[in-house]
């Protein structure tokens, strides 16, 4: 058990999709005094619906969600380079996997943390599959959680006042009251 905090630099999906990007992530973390820092894994298709992923989002990667979301998403060669870069920068790194797919693909890394993504804190096999082979400390997310519900009403509120430019709450995290 660590004898002190331990401070995680949150890089998420920040690399944009490049290993580069993820490395000078990393050098900053380092050089911030961090003990690890935590990326982010899916399984495109197992977390989320065709129709979502066929629905259009112009990005540098293209025009569709699905086009967005593995442009973002690092595969296995990426994550190899990762690793190796982590364990020359002498820094822990671990990603809250966010289906079981992805739990399972970063077992091969032997990682010294782990975190159940926010959104996924209710997918019982995740849950299952995080426990059934960690012995490693895992994080959860604390913020609250809001309904599927409350996220629709939510999304056609700002339709409603944004039909332009729509926003979305992914995320499930509260928003300040404006005032």
């Amino acid at each position: 058990m660590p004898d002190h905090v331990i401070i995680s630099a949150e890089i998420g999906i920040n690399h944009n999709g490049d290993v580069e990007v993820a490395k000078r992530l990393i050098d900053t973390a380092v050089l911030a005094g961090c003990d690890s820092v935590k990326f982010q894994k899916r399984t495109i298709d197992a977390v989320y619906t065709k129709a979502f992923l066929d629905s259009p989002r112009q990005s540098q990667w293209g025009t569709t969600q699905r086009a967005q979301k593995e442009g973002l998403e690092f595969n296995e060669k990426q994550y190899d380079e990762v690793d190796a870069y982590c364990r020359e920068r002498n820094i822990a790194w671990f990603a809250s996997a966010w289906d079981v797919g992805a739990q399972k693909f970063l077992r091969k890394y032997n990682l010294k943390y782990n975190k159940v993504a926010s959104p996924v804190l209710t997918n019982r096999p995740l849950l299952e599959a995080v426990a059934e082979r960690s012995l490693a400390p895992t994080a959860q997310a604390r913020e609250r959680r809001r309904s599927h519900e409350e996220r629709d009403q939510e999304g056609r509120r700002q339709e409603a006042a944004h039909p332009i430019g729509k926003t979305s709450d992914n995320y499930g995290r509260h928003r300040p009251a404006a005032g």
